[in-house]
């Protein structure tokens, strides 16, 4: 019993981990997709100043 209970937790972290991750991919993909249409059409899409200073303070 005890052991079914802790293999049912385990899956469910690791679902929940698979599922941020892939989150995470989408935003950044979705972030670069912006950023390209952004510079290929010479004007500012979706993507502001603010949230690439963000990114840029998240890596220091």
């Amino acid at each position: 019993m005890e052991n079914k209970l802790n293999f049912r937790n385990v899956r469910r972290s690791e679902t929940w981990r698979a599922d941020r991750a892939a989150a995470n991919t989408r935003a950044a993909f979705r972030f670069c997709l912006d950023l390209l249409a952004s510079s290929v059409l010479g004007r500012p899409g979706k993507v502001s100043v603010s949230r690439i200073e963000r990114i840029d303070w998240a890596k220091r």
